[in-house]
């Protein structure tokens, strides 16, 4: 498949990054520099639901199948 290896209709980290963000948001006590940032990040990264990683793992093939349909445009990814 002529695709890009980079392309981002494969790049699942996306939807980790924008979990992260949300539950980010979320969080009661906002991190009032950079040190409790980086610590907050750290936490929620340690507790993302493996589910949710594994739904990602999941989907690789299903996204490689759009893309090969979609012949080089957009896919629902």
């Amino acid at each position: 498949m002529a695709w890009p290896s980079n392309s981002p209709d494969m790049n699942i980290i996306e939807h980790v990054w924008a979990r992260l963000k949300y539950l980010m948001s979320k969080r009661e006590r906002k991190p009032a520099n950079v040190d409790q940032l980086w610590e907050a990040l750290k936490e929620e990264w340690e507790n993302l639901d493996n589910k949710f990683i594994f739904d990602l793992y999941d989907s690789l093939p299903r996204r490689v199948a759009a893309l090969d349909s979609a012949k080089g445009h957009h896919t629902k990814y």
